[in-house]
């Protein structure tokens, strides 16, 4: 079940390439969220697949206890990093590990696993393996939140080779990512080129590949359901109220325990 750790390389340039990300926005659905649906209070967070906490360190600076896991060591280390800077280090807490195998001896009240992070479950048995492990670490009507490249429109819109340049202080960075759809096992490979230059001069070329699952609703309620975790809702991503439909990428589901 140990995955390989595809971001070994590309994690390097992460927060650099995700830079305009709107996570306090992001942060504001979560909080809408168990608003919303939660059962009991919601004050310990479990962030799977945390990156570089970029969830879990304003969640914890808005009062939060939050435990991140990755599988990255290479995420973890910037992850603790900026933890450690942050007004809210005593409430952070970090492990190294595939989210489908941590066990962590503690259960939480809400967790969490965000940008398309579900999606990297590939097989039926990750997918299975993943819930588990929310189902194991959720206290009895905790909340699970996830997002996840959403099949409809992945089929109306399938994927195709773009090319985006992004500014790194002195240096700028092109990310050219290259799909290959298999529709078969409904997922997409990505190869992800990433070139640094300083002004016309190419420093370096970091090359990865990502396998990508798209999901569907009927199927996520039913793992849900092995897990006895509920499916209570689903949105646009990070878009309360709004329904996901086939133009929308990534959507988020919401489940009780």
């Amino acid at each position: 079940m140990n995955q390989p750790d595809v971001f070994k390389d590309y994690a390097r340039s992460y927060d650099t390439m995700y830079q305009d990300k709107d996570y306090k926005s992001e942060c504001d659905f979560i909080e809408a969220v168990c608003d919303k649906f939660k059962l009991a209070p919601c004050n310990s967070i479990l962030d799977l697949g945390s990156g570089t906490g970029g969830h879990a360190i304003p969640l914890a600076e808005r009062g939060y206890t939050v435990h991140g896991v990755d599988l990255s060591p290479v995420m973890l280390a910037r992850a603790q990093e900026k933890g450690e800077q942050s007004s809210a280090a005593s409430r952070l807490s970090w492990s190294q590990g595939d989210l489908g195998l941590v066990r962590l001896s503690k259960q939480f009240d809400l967790v969490i696993c965000m940008f398309a992070v579900m999606s990297y479950q590939v097989s039926n048995a990750q997918l299975k393996a993943a819930f588990q492990t929310v189902r194991t670490h959720l206290r009895p009507g905790g909340l699970f939140i996830c997002d996840f490249w959403y099949g409809p429109a992945v089929l109306r819109d399938p994927p195709v080779t773009r090319e985006r340049w992004i500014p790194a202080g002195a240096e700028r960075i092109s990310r050219k990512a290259t799909p290959s759809i298999d529709f078969n096992s409904n997922s997409v490979q990505v190869s992800y080129e990433l070139t640094t230059y300083r002004g016309e001069e190419a420093l370096g070329v970091v090359r990865e590949s990502h396998q990508m699952r798209y999901l569907f609703l009927p199927e996520l309620e039913l793992i849900g359901s092995l897990a006895q975790l509920k499916l209570v809702g689903s949105s646009d991503c990070c878009k309360i109220g709004q329904p996901p439909s086939e133009k929308t990428w990534t959507a988020s589901t919401f489940f009780q325990g």
